[in-house]
């Protein structure tokens, strides 16, 4: 068992916050390499955990072992745990259930981490798994569905694992056809494959193979794609990401850029409709000087680890017009884009909608990428000049079951800040969504007179409605570090009926 000292961090680094490009991503948070004990010389894989409780975690990989960095609070991140391991550039876990399993080219076999405690800051090494001489692994995948781990890139080659018992093991299949490099694993609940436990492996300079592992004793190959064919070995096929529907693979290729075979940093997406013959549907090539490495799908945008020009999310609704929608590039000194430095990996599963990244030279970011997926540039604060309020101002981020009350006092009068990390930013359109009784008027405070213009009214009823002002310019109202500020004030005295306003969100988001 370790229990550490609990360490506080907010931005300890020698850039500022505003020194970090950014597009519809917000920084929250970052934790230096130096601030992890040991003061590791090299950040690796991310990934995450939630308490029983809700509170968040980064589980990432650091030269010097593994560090367990609670999120919950995002703009004070706290190490809670680290778990020494082998000196290694190359530091991957998974979570499944309530352990953590992290693996490292160092050697050692599977370091098992109990984190049913983590909570109260206590992280436990309880086993480490070297069966049958397993000992060096590069990556680790999971099914919660079947208790199942997946070794990649192994001295044994790839492995299945039972962990029906968390803490002890049990090898249950193998397949060493091929390196892999790593794999996403899908099980098919619908369709021609429905009941089938589908594993997609990313085999480097050997390509795309698809393996049947319903039955671990007995792997059964379906189909296999070289996407480069004309590249011999100067291609890599390193991760990626599959679509809900198990209908295209987004693939990460680690040489592709900087052996002339793209122009720029290109995600490929293979069509897998059919396991036994998969094929390229597409050839996203985003523009940026750039490698991709890993990349976490969820709720139809993708987001991409892509080393020196940090995170990027594209828009993957339609796998086939992958488009940019935003980007937080953690390593800004960059000089030379085509090299392996910067963002390592991302993990994108929290409750809360904030991401975390690893970098590879700066450690831990985490990041609210809410307004480049739509959600609306993000809310900071919120005052009232008249009622008392009721809630957080998280409650206004998105429209779901939070709400945000103001009970009038003689009436209602209070502001809403904001801050958009938008480039572009010359219109705003405004959503406000709540319940009450009476008219309201709705203003944005110029940033040149100090005083507040009105932009509309609203009438707000006991049913729930959403009322929109767009299209308004935007370059009155903006500061010069983004921030904008909505106020919303009764027409009057409301009626004596009128006890509360019950808003759900408010949302300003930001154009050309």
């Amino acid at each position: 068992m370790r229990k550490l000292l609990v360490c506080a961090l907010v931005v300890l680094s020698g850039l500022s916050f505003a020194q970090y490009p950014r597009n519809g991503v917000r920084l929250l948070s970052h934790v230096d390499l130096d601030q992890f004990p040991g003061s590791p010389t090299s950040g690796a894989a991310i990934y995450g955990y939630s308490s029983p409780s809700g509170r968040e975690y980064a589980t990432m990989g650091v030269r010097n072992g593994t560090a367990i960095v609670e999120v919950t609070n995002p703009s004070v991140p706290i190490i809670r745990a680290h778990i020494p391991g082998p000196s290694s550039l190359w530091h991957e876990n998974v979570v499944l259930g309530d352990f953590c399993y992290s693996v490292t080219e160092g050697g050692g076999g599977i370091q098992i981490i109990d984190l049913r405690n983590i909570d109260l800051g206590v992280a436990t090494l309880v086993a480490t798994y070297t069966g049958n001489g397993l000992d060096n692994i590069h990556t680790i995948q999971a099914d919660p569905s079947t208790n199942r781990l997946f070794v990649n890139g192994s001295n044994r080659g790839f492995l299945v694992l039972d962990a029906t018992n968390p803490t002890a093991l049990v090898e249950i299949g193998r397949w060493t056809t091929k390196y892999v490099h790593d794999c996403v694993v899908r099980n098919f609940t619908s369709g021609p494959y429905a009941g089938k436990q589908i594993g997609f492996f990313f085999c480097g300079i050997s390509g795309l193979y698809i393996v049947d592992l319903s039955n671990p004793e007995t792997l059964v190959d379906r189909g296999s794609l070289n996407y480069y064919p004309e590249a011999q070995v100067n291609f890599y096929c390193h991760s990626g990401a599959l679509t809900p529907d198990g209908r295209y693979l987004m693939v990460n290729d680690e040489f592709d850029e900087n052996r002339s075979l793209t122009p720029s940093c290109t995600t490929v997406v293979v069509d897998v409709a059919n396991l036994d013959a998969p094929a390229v549907a597409h050839r996203f090539a985003s523009g940026i000087n750039t490698i991709d490495h890993n990349s976490h799908l969820r709720d139809g945008y993708l987001f991409l680890s892509a080393y020196k020009a940090g995170m990027r999310v594209y828009n993957a609704a339609n796998p086939l017009a992958l488009n940019e929608v935003g980007f937080f590039d953690s390593y800004p000194t960059s000089t030379n884009a085509n090299s392996y430095d910067g963002n390592w990996g991302v993990y994108a599963g929290f409750a809360s909608g904030n991401v975390v990244i690893s970098d590879i030279n700066s450690g831990l970011f985490v990041l609210d990428p809410s307004e480049s997926i739509g959600k609306g540039a993000p809310l900071t604060g919120v005052t009232s000049l008249y009622g008392l309020v009721s809630g957080t101002i998280a409650d206004l981020r998105y429209a779901d079951d939070r709400r945000l009350e103001i009970q009038r006092t003689a009436r209602y009068d209070f502001t809403v800040l904001a801050e958009t990390t938008k480039t572009a930013r010359s219109r705003v359109d405004l959503a406000i969504k709540g319940k009450g009784t009476g008219r309201f008027d709705v203003l944005l405070k110029n940033k040149t007179t100090g005083q507040f213009d009105a932009v509309g009214v609203m009438g707000m009823t006991q049913l729930e409605r959403t009322v929109t002002f767009p299209n308004l310019a935007a370059a009155n109202y903006v500061t010069s570090s983004g921030q904008i500020e909505v106020r919303v004030r009764s027409q009057g005295n409301p009626p004596a009926t009128a006890r509360v306003l019950d808003l759900d969100m408010v949302r300003a988001t930001f154009h050309n």
